[in-house]
């Protein structure tokens, strides 16, 4: 009984940092969105060195991605940050 209620805790803390991660994602595509929206191009390189390490962890094809954007080009970081936000919903769904 134990176990179960430890291996309980331990898919709600899962969860918890999932549901962090997706909300991390969300902040970033808002501030690109809005950058594109204000006619902005380029991401600064602060908001890259914050996203790189996340998605280094989370995919380090998209890691490569976006440090291959070497122009910082907004559109093109908001996409790489969609394709994050879509690897982390199916790992959502599953611990739901």
């Amino acid at each position: 009984m134990w176990v179960a209620d430890r291996l309980d805790e331990e898919r709600r803390q899962l969860l918890l940092a999932r549901r962090q991660d997706l909300k991390k994602i969300d902040a970033w595509l808002e501030q690109v969105e809005c950058m594109l929206e204000a006619d902005q191009r380029e991401v600064p390189e602060p908001l890259i060195k914050e996203i790189a390490p996340y998605l280094r962890a989370l995919d380090p094809k998209l890691h490569r991605s976006l440090l291959r954007n070497r122009t910082r080009d907004a559109s093109r970081v908001l996409d790489i940050l969609f394709d994050a936000q879509e690897r982390l919903l199916p790992v959502l769904a599953e611990t739901a």
